[in-house]
């Protein structure tokens, strides 16, 4: 996860202050788009090209993979149905792929008009023309009499920098590959028909930009040259060539740009040409790229003399303060002409303020005339905290959009894809739009936004980007807390990809608004139901309840949308969902179910004061009170599967009565006598989940309580009340502990024969940050395949913080407490085999009693025998549980520690990692390495 932290308040040039407001976006937006999906599996994905739009709302993206998704496929070709060259039909009516064609060997780029008579495609296979529904070759050249080296010498570069193809509106064609010899350049123009009208081969120039002009018969490249400063260092220069490919009388052509290196002292930065394009207004769009503002981009593109028209007005479209890095720039002009009639910069600023990059790739028209810039950025874009893509917090850095006014003086939107939470690789490949549809394709892996993803897809890796498409309308920035459309993609897989597949098969885009069933959640639910499952959706906005929110099997209840995170590197993250659900002051009321056969159940995006997650066992015999179900059951009848608690909020979760004995598992807050102390129930509980498999508890704040109580206890009066004395996740031990003691052999004595319940396959515990005071960050239990090491539980990634300098006046609530009492201020508590515990961080302090001493306990890390389970194949590495008064890391009094490896755990110097207090049964096969201090005791 990446720490986004906000950018300091830059100081602008005097010249830049009263107009900067004039550019800046709405400081607080959302913006919606109606598709967003990769492009496969993490197996398969289509890598995309190119991208463009029929304005019959059809998209066509080009693009290499095997991926065909479920769609008809058609041979363009003989014996070409396995080629990686893919051409792939979208409706845009319903975002879904229509078809898919096929191209012998590797595709480079694909364009075509804007009715869709013509489409061109080049590649490894040539040049061919074909028809719109792309089920047909209409002319083919294969370039073989060319000589050229290629025909495309690279076509898995995804910058298709070394083969391109444009299109004019009457079907005009041009193609450049590269030609015979080393470093040359072949270019092609065809008659709509296929026919060859004039060709060029250049030596000088990189080429990597094409555009025709059918209006005026004119046909431009574009690239850059090198070349030598007066002083002898080298430059790179940009250059653009339009020439004649008509009758007489036709414009004669000109030259943008192409200075020669020695006019050039005062202009040293290296220019390229990213892309030039005629669009449906008939103007030509420059787009280049300069390695710092001291550039030709500066000026006129036919006179250096002469200062550009450029738009700058605040600090990302002025090139200042500057370290070098490659920013871009957009031209608007005459395209019979080449006069340039405007321009801008476009770049990011770092947190400290310093120019960073950011490269265009393409640009589009809108409906009203607005100007979509695709593009790659590193941190960090205009306001980038404030902008959410469909509810989605946006990352630092990565592939986005930026609109811009058609004066180019304001930004309309700017946003990046990428999401605020998780790792993501991302860069843009292009855009279009026609038609009022819009269509942006990138090449990209891991945490991206997903909306209405394609059944079936799912986030390629990181490491190995796959492709991403965006569909949009008329892209715009409103108000953030306007945008009340529910969510429709799958959050688990927008934060963690394909890692838990179980939640791919969940129906997302079936949703039932509370705000259309008179905000009641039983009526959203029965319809949910009777439509076999979905999403229960709670708007922005806080709900109340007075009694448990009684969850069934097969719902999920959302809140709006947020990806923000939990844990930011050991701080409570800026994880705040807009949607709150309120229960009565420390009344263990909340989200419910015990149902033993329950399966595909969860909560998601929801901000809880006050109200728990209790996702419980069915256990038996039926417990006469809520007490009761703790203390007394004997028998586990079931837990269910496949549960979610995901992004959540929870606070001031509190039982305030120590003993009740009384109260009806359902409404534990009862009334009780005046003579009874207000004081925390020990085993009140924040988030509990239970489950007989695929329990995912992730990216949760468990926060510090924002309720304020006093309270009497034993001897004292008017004491704080501890709201957050209490567990703060659990997954499947509490409960099951008082069961264990009975019906598991004894202590230690539990197994996956006697007790499978104790452990329970496929639970994740992640990405949490856990505010604690008094108990247990984080406990639970399960098991793995019973012989690799850490094949368990996996607890990952969290941080539990348990405040320090804080008095505990009594545990149980009759008596005071005392130095021999504990409360156990502990971080993690486990029970069960092979555990996987790693890379988790936490502040363990002890707490002061009033007769001076201080509780006991105090552990980081602890798996113990009472109630419990020997230790058999648990990894625990990379844990950190400095900075505390305490945090030990150990195995308490085991009969049994076996083949446990621990690695590269760190504690504070006094405190010890290992086994403690005569373990005294059997221990070997442990591995210990690189711990500080070393391990003892094993």
């Amino acid at each position: 996860q990446i720490d986004r932290k906000s950018a300091p308040m830059l100081h602008l040039p005097l010249a830049l202050l009263a107009a900067a407001a004039a550019v800046v976006a709405d400081s607080s937006v959302n913006v919606n788009v109606r598709v967003a999906t990769f492009l496969g599996d993490p197996k398969s994905q289509l890598l995309p090209v190119s991208v463009d739009v029929l304005n019959t709302k059809r998209v066509i993206v080009a693009g290499n993979g095997q991926q065909t998704f479920g769609v008809p496929v058609h041979q363009l070709f003989p014996n070409t149905l396995h080629a990686n060259a893919t051409l792939l039909l979208v409706d845009g009516s319903s975002g879904r792929p229509m078809s898919v064609a096929k191209l012998p060997g590797s595709i480079a780029h694909a364009k075509c008009t804007a009715d869709g008579s013509v489409v061109v495609a080049v590649g490894t296979f040539g040049v061919v023309g074909l028809s719109a529904d792309l089920t047909r070759v209409v002319w083919n050249d294969s370039l073989s009499d060319t000589g050229a080296t290629g025909p495309c010498p690279h076509p898995h570069d995804a910058t298709m920098d070394m083969c391109r193809v444009a299109v004019g509106s009457d079907g005009t064609a041009a193609v450049f590959t590269g030609g015979p010899g080393g470093f040359h350049w072949l270019s092609i123009v065809f008659s709509a028909s296929g026919k060859r009208l004039t060709n060029s081969t250049y030596g000088k120039n990189h080429f990597n930009a094409l555009a025709i002009d059918s209006a005026n018969k004119l046909w431009l490249r574009g690239g850059f040259f090198e070349d030598k400063l007066p002083g002898g260092l080298p430059v790179q220069v940009a250059s653009v060539f339009a020439s004649s490919y008509g009758t007489a009388g036709s414009p004669a052509g000109y030259t943008l740009y192409d200075y020669p290196g020695k006019v050039l002292a005062q202009n040293g930065a290296d220019t390229r040409v990213s892309n030039v394009q005629v669009l449906d207004d008939g103007r030509l769009y420059f787009l280049g790229r300069s390695a710092g503002g001291d550039s030709i981009f500066r000026y006129l593109p036919h006179d250096l003399s002469k200062s550009a028209p450029n738009v700058a007005t605040d600090p990302f479209n002025n090139p200042y303060n500057l370290g070098g890095p490659v920013i871009s720039y957009l031209g608007v002009l005459d395209a019979a002409t080449g006069n340039l009639t405007q321009g801008t910069f476009a770049l990011t600023r770092d947190p400290h303020g310093k120019g960073n990059f950011l490269e265009s790739r393409e640009v589009a028209l809108d409906s009203a005339g607005n100007i979509i810039i695709a593009h790659s950025a590193a941190d960090t874009i205009q306001n980038q905290s404030s902008v959410t893509v469909n509810g989605h917090s946006i990352g630092t850095e990565g592939a986005g959009l930026l609109v811009l006014s058609p004066d180019l003086r304001t930004r309309r939107v700017w946003t990046l894809f990428s999401l605020a939470t998780g790792s993501s690789s991302s860069h843009a490949v292009g855009v279009a739009y026609r038609g009022g549809l819009g269509a942006f394709v990138a090449q990209a892996g891991g945490a991206m936004v997903q909306v209405d993803a394609w059944p079936g897809t799912a986030a390629a890796p990181t490491q190995a980007p796959g492709g991403y498409l965006v569909l949009f309308d008329q892209l715009a920035a409103e108000p953030r807390r306007q945008q009340s459309v529910p969510p429709t993609y799958n959050p688990v897989a927008a934060l963690y990809g394909n890692a838990y597949p179980e939640w791919a098969a969940f129906n997302w885009s079936r949703v039932f608004s509370v705000s259309d069933y008179h905000n009641s959640f039983d009526e959203a639910q029965q319809a949910a139901l009777r439509a076999g499952g979905g999403v229960v959706f709670f708007p922005a906005g806080t709900f109340t309840f007075t009694q448990n929110i009684n969850l069934a099997s097969g719902i999920v209840i959302r809140g709006a949308g947020t990806n923000a995170s939990a844990n930011a590197h050991g701080q409570a993250g800026k994880l705040a969902p807009q949607t709150v659900f309120r229960c009565p002051d420390r009344a263990h009321l909340g989200i419910f179910n015990n149902d033993a056969s329950a399966r595909q159940m969860g909560i998601v995006n929801i901000d809880l004061d006050g109200c728990a997650v209790m996702l419980w066992p069915k256990l038996e015999p039926n417990p006469v009170s809520f007490k009761d179900y703790w203390y007394y059951a004997t028998h586990v009848s079931g837990a269910g599967s496949t549960k979610l608690v995901l992004g959540c909020r929870s606070r001031n979760v509190n039982l305030d009565n120590p003993d009740p004995s009384a109260a009806p598992l359902e409404a534990a807050h009862v009334a009780r006598q005046s003579t009874a102390a207000v004081w925390p129930w020990p085993f009140s509980t924040a988030i509990a989940v239970y489950g007989d498999s695929n329990v995912l508890v992730a990216n949760n704040l468990v926060a510090e309580a924002t309720s304020k109580a006093t309270t009497s206890v034993a001897t004292f009066k008017n004491v704080p009340y501890p709201y957050d004395n209490r567990y703060g996740i659990d997954v499947n031990q509490i409960l099951y502990g008082g069961v264990l003691s009975k019906t598991g052999g004894g202590p230690c004595m539990a197994s996956p024969s006697n007790s499978p319940y104790y452990f329970s396959r496929n639970l994740t515990i992640r990405d949490n940050f856990v505010f604690q005071n008094g108990r247990v960050g984080i406990s639970y239990s399960g098991g793995g395949d019973g012989k690799t090491v850490g094949s368990g539980t996996v607890v990952s990634g969290n941080h539990v913080e348990i405040k320090a300098g804080t008095m505990c006046y009594s545990v149980d609530g009759k008596k005071p407490a005392t130095g021999h009492d504990t409360n156990e201020n502990r971080l993690i508590n486990q029970q069960g085999f092979e555990c996987n515990v790693t890379s988790n961080t936490g502040h363990a302090n002890r707490q002061k009693t009033p007769d001076g001493y201080t509780t006991v306990d105090g552990e980081g890390l602890l798996h113990q025998c009472s109630s419990g389970t020997d230790a058999y194949r648990s990894l625990w590495h990379a844990n950190d549980f400095r900075g505390g008064e305490s945090g030990y890391i150990a195995f308490y009094k085991l009969g049994h520690v076996i083949d446990n490896v621990l690695t590269d755990n760190s504690v504070n110097a006094n405190q010890m990692i290992g086994a403690v207090d005569g373990t005294g049964g059997v221990v070997h096969g442990n591995h210990c390495s690189g711990n500080s201090p070393p391990c003892t005791g094993l």
